[in-house]
C-alpha cells in the first residue's frame, strides 16, 4: 500500500512530535511486514 504509507509520511510530517508518532510507526511496519 505506497499511497497509505505516503499519507501518514505526509501526516507524521504535519503532525508534531508525540508519542503518536512511534505508534503509528510501528503500525506502518507491521502492516507492510
Amino acid at each position: 500500500r505506497p499511497g497509505d504509507i505516503a499519507q501518514i509520511v505526509y501526516t507524521l510530517l504535519l503532525l508534531p512530535n508525540e508519542s503518536v508518532v512511534p505508534e503509528v510507526m510501528m503500525n506502518c511496519v507491521f502492516e507492510t511486514l
